[in-house]
């Protein structure tokens, strides 16, 4: 596959973008939280310059503008939002991330392995990232994981898996982002 942009619709369904989470922001802060309580994975879709130009929101449909206008809302059309949470593998301590439609995170691209990586949350809602042994390596803040070896990972982190990018944010973190994508494009 290359460099080609993956589909946002996969086998394992359909992955929701940025854009899809924008209609929420308008919440007042709590609300959003009690909508979203978990972290997100921000995942920049390989390719995305080729992302659809329109998406609905709200009733209405945005579409490519020129400007700073439109590149924020090319970005939200460009990255994935994962929510941070357990699907499936009950009884496992972490949120498994990798390539199989049997992980709780699914990055269906070439670089990811089938299990790429778990993502643990301590008592106190500490998060960190392991790799699980994966073909291209995880990266976080630059830095190349030991597989086995957890990684913390607070608001803003940049991750890779292989060589797909990804930001750990909060929910909160996430609502602000959302945010000022909401101001910046009205």
């Amino acid at each position: 596959m290359g460099t080609s942009r993956m589909p946002v619709d996969t086998p394992a369904g359909r992955l929701p973008l940025v854009a899809d989470f924008l209609a929420d922001a308008g919440r007042e802060p709590v609300a959003f939280a009690k909508l979203h309580p978990t972290p997100f994975l921000i995942v920049t879709i390989p390719g995305s310059d080729e992302v659809v130009t329109q998406v609905p929101l709200a009733g209405r449909t945005m579409r490519r503008t020129s400007g700073a206008k439109g590149a924020l809302l090319d970005q939200a059309k460009g990255r994935l939002a994962l929510p941070v949470r357990k699907h499936s593998s009950p009884g496992a301590d972490a949120v498994l991330v990798g390539r199989s439609r049997e992980n709780d995170l699914v990055l269906p691209f070439e670089s990811v392995s089938r299990l790429h990586a778990f993502l643990r949350s301590s008592r106190d809602n500490k998060w960190s990232v392991e790799d699980a042994g994966s073909t291209n390596g995880t990266l976080v803040r630059g830095r190349q994981l030991k597989p086995g070896v957890q990684e913390p990972v607070e608001d803003s982190a940049p991750i890779k898996f292989g060589w797909v990018e990804a930001v750990f944010r909060t929910s909160e973190g996430f609502f602000s982002e959302l945010r000022a994508i909401l101001t910046m494009t009205q």
